[in-house]
């Protein structure tokens, strides 16, 4: 069946397309929106931890997707996080296509607060991605770590053994502050592990100085988001 408008013919077939480009536009423009969400925030948390006294440094955004062409708007991205990042490029990688788009903060020519933070390279880095419509911090410095980008965020850099953890959350328990969710990756047993804890209220001064005092923990950051 096909029906005339005006001076074409318009196919039953053209409107499912139609309708099919409409709601992927509408997810596109989701997809973009929550990717901006997740550049802004990784931006937010780069510049904290540059040490007082530093300046901002050489901020750089990189898009790295093993897929060659990707549903996010990456200029608008870029135009609407900050005039503080200096550019922006895109890398495609090789490897599995179903790989997802992920965002890298880099921030180079400054001293860091938290150690960690700091890549091969010497910069600080902090990557991300979208999953399950959240933004996530995936990667801190060269540690591999999983955590929501909401709330505010606990970094630790501790020695791994036994009750480090279970002494911070104590803390966070005992001041009724919720973790929506925490991350741990060591570079071996028994040596230097990084500890990203997310959590959903500001923790009060007193706890804050509790968890810097507890022996195991060789650095500690509290950033806001």
């Amino acid at each position: 069946m096909n029906q005339k408008t005006n001076d074409y013919i318009l196919f039953d077939n053209d409107r499912v397309g139609f309708d099919i480009e409409r709601k992927k536009t509408a997810v596109d423009l989701v997809l973009t929106k929550l990717y901006l969400k997740l550049a802004k925030k990784l931006h937010r948390l780069g510049l904290q931890l540059v040490a007082d006294g530093s300046d901002a440094g050489s901020v750089k955004i990189t898009y790295t997707s093993s897929r060659v062409t990707d549903d996010i708007d990456t200029p608008l991205i870029l135009n609407m996080v900050t005039n503080s990042i200096r550019n922006e490029e895109r890398d495609t990688l090789g490897g599995n296509s179903e790989k997802p788009l992920e965002i890298i903060v880099r921030i180079a020519n400054v001293e860091s607060r938290f150690t960690s933070a700091v890549s091969e390279f010497g910069d600080i880095k902090l990557q991300g991605r979208v999953k399950d419509g959240v933004p996530r911090l995936t990667k801190l410095g060269a540690f591999e770590v999983d955590v929501r980008l909401d709330g505010h965020i606990l970094l630790c850099r501790q020695v791994d053994e036994p009750n480090t953890i279970g002494s911070v959350t104590s803390i966070l328990g005992k001041e009724n502050v919720n973790i929506s969710s925490m991350s741990v990756d060591r570079a071996a047993p028994r040596k230097q592990a990084a500890m990203v804890i997310a959590v959903d209220e500001k923790p009060s001064k007193a706890a804050l100085k509790k968890i810097d005092e507890i022996s195991a923990l060789e650095e500690f950051v509290f950033l806001a988001l």
